[in-house]
């Protein structure tokens, strides 16, 4: 079994969110974090992901004056990924879900979990021996103003689930190794 460990920078654009009492932003900046692809079957790999955003949030009142403040968005995610190779290139596209960490970072801030899930695709490069390149691009989304419901009536039951996502995007970079089995 060979697993895949690789760590990486990255560009994350930005979200936003509209709340009862203003507007809230998260600019773009860098980010970093690290994945571990373990395979399942030819093709396929279970992939967990952290990847981190420090930044710094505004928040514009609807009423009063912008304040802003220091914030860390975390993603915690366990997912799939479906590789395609073609010689020591293999395209890949991965699905994650689990959940979007919040981090305030001040005398008063506190940590907030939401769901949270991505959708990214990229490229792995194999290099000399057990080390590559990954390119990657993936949608962040993270729930927010969620709700669910459970109905019954004469024609049977449904659930319903609804809630508006804050989007990101990231590009990045990164270096992977590949740790047991064959090179």
């Amino acid at each position: 079994m060979e697993i895949e460990l690789s760590g990486g920078y990255g560009y994350q654009f930005g979200g936003a969110e509209s709340t009862q009492q203003g507007n809230l932003t998260v600019p773009s900046s860098g980010s970093y974090g690290f994945t571990l692809d373990i395979p399942v079957r030819q093709n396929a790999r279970i992939e967990l992901l952290w990847w981190r955003q420090d930044t710094q949030a505004e928040f514009q009142p609807f009423i009063g004056s912008p304040t802003a403040f220091d914030i860390a968005v975390e993603y915690w995610q366990l997912g799939g990924m479906t590789e395609f190779p073609q010689g020591n290139v293999v395209s890949y596209v991965v699905l994650t879900l689990g959940t979007t960490r919040l981090v305030g970072k001040g005398n008063e801030s506190g940590d907030e979990f939401r769901f949270g899930g991505t959708l990214g695709g990229g490229v792995k490069i194999a290099g000399q021996g057990a080390v590559g390149i990954r390119l990657e691009a993936r949608l962040l989304l993270t729930a927010r103003n969620t709700g669910s419901g459970f109905w019954c009536g004469t024609g049977g039951c449904a659930i319903g689930v609804v809630g508006n996502p804050i989007a990101q995007g990231v590009l990045s970079g990164s270096v992977f190794v590949k740790v047991g089995g064959p090179r």
